[in-house]
């Protein structure tokens, strides 16, 4: 997500600081680009404030401990002439420089001035993404100037946003977020929301938002992050009430990539693995899970029978509730007449009913066991694949012809 502000400003020196700290409290959204990390060190100034600055900026809230007002100077030559220089009434302030960039530094991060966005690691992105969903303020007002990209994708949540006017909520349901690796990959989504006044706040200071965000976990060491970023995501006090709210939160775990990544054997126990993990997580939040199930066709993109598909889930990660994709390639044969349809939609509902009720045959202390076996299948599998596939030379090309 690209933050659109209404000032950036180059360098966080005396003025520069000042300056960013002045447009804050007129409610602009501003970014000051600083390269040192410590804004103390590796001066180059004076230090001196000029009495109009020190009166009629920002600079005139500088704590008295780290200025002292002189009221004249005294300028020696080297042919040991000096002269003195003063007015009445005029002043200057010099300063423990250090100490004041420190200062003016941490003014800055409490009016909620920012770095660049894309600059930001993830506990800042966080931060800031959590800060800009506590409230309905918008990013951006009718005049901000937006990229070609950003009108697009605010394009098409205005749209959805229409869609729900017109035909109501049940038109538009889920934003599903393709290769999630984070958590502010989630945030982000809700923040856009918030721009076509899909997510608000309402007056008792609860989050409410039509449309749910779902990550999509496709590669292997995504679907092996997945319950970490959802127990990350439930941490967080608003997006734990919208799931409760909505009675349910979506999780979909991509076939297809996750084979192209780690090969067919590593991808089916990376997945088995993922949903596993990933029901504790809902329980402990007390949040029901629903596994958005992307299959395609093929048996390499998760495809074949739905019916095995469903039963073979790991017990708990049903529990009544299912999605799964059809895709272009199997539409036809399943759905192509009334009566295939039928039979079809019967087959899903009966092997969902019979996963969720069902104990699983395998007792516990086989499943250990076969797990076990099951992890270091997978881990020489996924060695033999990525050596084949991404490390042998010409295999691209090969493939290719």
């Amino acid at each position: 997500m690209r933050t659109q502000w209404d000032v950036i400003v180059v360098g966080a020196s005396f003025a520069g600081a000042a300056c960013a700290l002045a447009a804050r409290e007129y409610g602009l959204r501003v970014c000051v680009l600083e390269r040192k990390r410590d804004p103390g060190i590796k001066l180059h100034t004076t230090g001196i404030i000029v009495r109009e600055a020190a009166e009629g900026t920002w600079l005139s809230r500088l704590p008295p401990r780290l200025v002292h007002r002189v009221e004249g100077v005294r300028l020696h030559a080297p042919n040991l002439r000096c002269m003195r220089l003063s007015r009445p009434e005029y002043y200057f302030l010099a300063t423990d420089t250090p100490g004041v960039m420190r200062w003016l530094a941490g003014e800055l991060r409490e009016a909620g001035v920012e770095p660049a966005y894309l600059d930001l690691d993830e506990e800042a992105r966080i931060a800031l993404l959590t800060k800009e969903l506590a409230h309905n303020r918008p990013l951006g007002g009718t005049a901000t100037a937006l990229g070609e990209e950003a009108n697009s994708e605010l394009a098409i949540l205005h749209a959805s946003a229409h869609a729900h006017d017109t035909f109501g909520r049940g038109a538009i349901t889920t934003y599903i977020i393709s290769k999630t690796t984070s958590l502010s990959d989630l945030l982000e989504v809700y923040v856009l929301l918030k721009e076509a006044g899909l997510y608000r706040i309402d007056a008792d200071g609860k989050a409410a938002a039509p449309i749910m965000v779902v990550p999509l976990f496709e590669t292997i060491g995504d679907l092996e992050a997945a319950p970490a970023i959802m127990t990350a995501f439930f941490a967080l006090p608003e997006m734990k009430a919208l799931a409760k709210a909505r009675g349910h939160q979506e999780v979909m775990i991509g076939y297809s990539d996750s084979n192209k990544d780690g090969g067919y054997l590593t991808s089916t126990w990376g997945l088995n693995q993922a949903s596993l993990a990933l029901a504790p997580v809902f329980e402990a939040a007390g949040v029901t899970m629903q596994l958005f199930h992307g299959r395609g066709g093929a048996v390499g993109r998760g495809g074949g029978s739905a019916f095995g598909a469903i039963q073979a889930q790991p017990r708990g990660t049903v529990n009544g509730r299912i999605r799964i994709t059809e895709q272009g390639e199997v539409i036809a044969a399943k759905y192509g007449t009334v009566d295939n349809a039928v039979a079809n939609l019967e087959t899903i509902a009966s092997a969902t009913l019979l996963a969720s009720l069902e104990p699983d045959p395998v007792p516990i202390a086989d499943a250990a066991r076969f797990s076990a076996a099951m992890d270091q299948l997978s881990t020489n599998a996924f060695a033999a694949y990525r050596e084949l596939v991404y490390e042998t030379e010409g295999f691209n090309v090969f493939f290719r012809q």
